[in-house]
């Protein structure tokens, strides 16, 4: 029997592993995923620019946005009515059973100077100019008697008439008082305008309508 010698036996083990094996060097390189990726709506479908994601929501106005202007000359005549006849209220209350009899607007001092009668006397009260506070209170002393009769006999009192002149003619009060026209008695109004223009209202004590 022949016997092979032993290197022999172990180059022919070496070259029988060496047949087994795959060709080439392992491969070092990523793999490649043959997985399909579903796309997701809203992530990967292209935006155009402007153009808005179904779920988003376009951005909410400001509460502190500035509202509309208000329309100046409404405003300032709103303002000038009160103020003219919250003065004309505020000084007949300065004055016991007070009536007032005229006003006006000092531009010097900036207050309202209001004529109120009470009894036999006269009083000139300063209210502040929105008409809410007294600031002085003077004694004038005895009321003329045709003063008094006039006022007693005027069914419309001036606060009334101021509404309703400053109502009907834009502009701030000037001044106001008892007077006769046509031999009827009337609140005479004058009203100063934006212009610097005065025109001036004729309110029937009366009755309460506007005769000029």
């Amino acid at each position: 029997m022949f016997l092979y010698p032993a290197a022999a036996v172990l180059a022919l083990l070496l070259a029988a592993c060496d047949a087994e094996s795959p060709e080439g060097p392992p491969a070092t390189g990523p793999a490649t995923s043959t997985a399909t990726r579903t796309a997701l709506p809203g992530v990967d479908d292209p935006v155009s620019p402007g153009a808005v994601s179904p779920g988003a929501t376009s951005p909410a106005t400001s509460p502190w946005a500035s509202p509309p202007a208000a329309s100046p000359g409404a405003t300032d005549g709103a303002a000038a009515l009160a103020a003219a006849r919250s003065a004309v209220e505020t000084a007949e209350t300065a004055v016991s059973n007070g009536r007032a009899i005229d006003i006006e607007f000092s531009k010097r001092r900036q207050v309202w100077e209001v004529g109120v009668i009470s009894g036999d006397t006269e009083y000139e009260v300063r209210v502040s100019p929105d008409g809410r506070e007294v600031l002085d209170r003077e004694d004038d002393g005895v009321a003329e008697a045709e003063d008094r009769r006039a006022l007693e006999a005027a069914d419309v009192p001036l606060s009334e008439a101021l509404g309703t002149a400053l109502g009907e003619v834009e502009g701030a009060l000037d001044e106001a008082s008892l007077d006769t026209e046509y031999g009827r008695q009337v609140w005479e109004i004058e009203i100063e305008g934006d212009d610097g223009t005065s025109t001036g209202v004729a309110i029937d004590t009366a009755t309460g309508n506007r005769i000029r």
